[in-house]
């Protein structure tokens, strides 16, 4: 009974994942001046203060800093992971330094924005 159960729920399940559209954010690329800002922000008010850097920013929403912030801590990351090491994200003074590091690195190859 239990297994009739189980696959009943996983019908209805799919059926209602299948029913609604996913729609993807609509939001415009970041410039390299916000980018900028984004880190300058980052050093004046600390890591994880994303409403007092949308203020600065003018720009942005808190929703698209805060998105922006785990988006580059994901893909800094993916890039640690082959040596073995990840940023801890509890660590304020860790995230603030390795999201220093690859913003330099970025600046220094020129590819800010991508």
């Amino acid at each position: 009974m239990s297994h009739f159960r189980k696959e009943e729920k996983t019908e209805t399940t799919s059926r209602v994942s299948d029913s609604k559209s996913k729609s993807k954010r609509k939001w415009d690329a970041w410039s390299e001046s916000e980018v900028e800002g984004f880190f300058r922000c980052m050093n004046l008010y600390g890591v994880r203060e994303f409403s007092k850097t949308s203020q600065a920013l003018g720009s942005k929403t808190r929703e698209q800093v805060r998105h922006y912030y785990y988006r580059l801590l994901k893909k800094i990351n993916a890039c640690l992971v082959p040596f073995g090491v990840t940023v801890n994200k509890q660590d304020r003074e860790e995230v603030r330094k390795a999201l220093t590091s690859w913003y330099t690195y970025k600046k220094d190859e020129g590819s800010l924005t991508a």
